[in-house]
């Protein structure tokens, strides 16, 4: 007996490509979130530090460059523990891991009535499960609009009438 993909099997791993193509929009749209969000803070932090904002808002009160000051601490100090570096960085891992796993499961779909296949789904399944772990274990934040919006993305394709 061959161990090939039943239709029902194929038929799920249709639906397994498109949460996949998903989740990737999703990590690269964080990515972009917390790239903007860092250079938010990085462009802030270097106008309130400036020598210039201090010389324009100076002469308005004695505390103004001292709130500066305290205002650049707590942006750096925010920058520094929400390790904003390093979550661009693992969103961006997540995202394309999830792309190469959309791919994946495209192949598979194409050949499904191949041998092996039925393998295969259990290597991309387990996989998924990886994925997903990492996910979780590196506090990714859990945006259900976020989600929903890339949802409707994708599965807004899939219509006959969206092209």
């Amino acid at each position: 007996m061959r161990a090939v993909l039943t239709p029902e099997q194929a038929g799920a791993v249709w639906e397994l490509m498109h949460e996949a193509e998903v989740r990737s929009l999703y990590f690269a749209d964080l990515a972009t979130r917390y790239t903007k969000r860092k250079q938010a803070v990085i462009g802030l932090s270097f106008l309130l530090s400036s020598g210039a904002a201090l010389t324009a808002f100076g002469d308005l009160a004695d505390w103004v460059p001292s709130a500066f000051g305290l205002l650049v601490a707590v942006l750096t100090g925010y920058a520094l523990a929400a390790n904003l570096d390093q979550k661009v960085v693992q969103f961006v891992k997540l995202q394309m891991a999830w792309e190469q796993q959309s791919h994946e499961y495209k192949r598979l779909r194409q050949h499904w009535y191949e041998d092996g296949t039925e393998r295969e789904l259990d290597l991309l399944s387990r996989r998924e499960r990886e994925l997903s772990g990492e996910a979780t274990s590196t506090g990714t934040p859990w945006k259900p609009k976020l989600m929903a919006h890339w949802e409707a993305f994708v599965y807004a394709k899939l219509r006959p009438d969206a092209a």
